[in-house]
């Protein structure tokens, strides 16, 4: 036997899925755009986050909370996938 035998070292795996959802796919065609950089990473290993954020920007908000008659009035916020 040769020392390589002997010696058969394993590579470590950072993650049990390897960044994937995929399990029981063999391919997963469909790409999806990446909002923030425009990158196009497979379905399946793309991060899925909802961005909330308000309709108005914060000096809008306030232009709105003085003009309104009610008191308390709630602006309705973006969810965006």
């Amino acid at each position: 036997k040769s020392l390589d035998d002997l010696f058969v070292v394993k590579m470590t795996v950072k993650r049990r899925n390897h960044g994937r959802n995929r399990k029981g796919r063999g391919h997963v065609g469909t790409q999806v755009v990446c909002d923030g950089c425009g990158c196009k990473p497979p379905k399946d290993k793309a991060i899925k986050r909802f961005q909330v954020r308000n309709i108005v920007d914060n000096s809008s908000m306030r232009d709105i909370r003085d003009a309104s008659a009610y008191e308390v009035y709630t602006v309705q916020k973006m969810y965006m996938k």
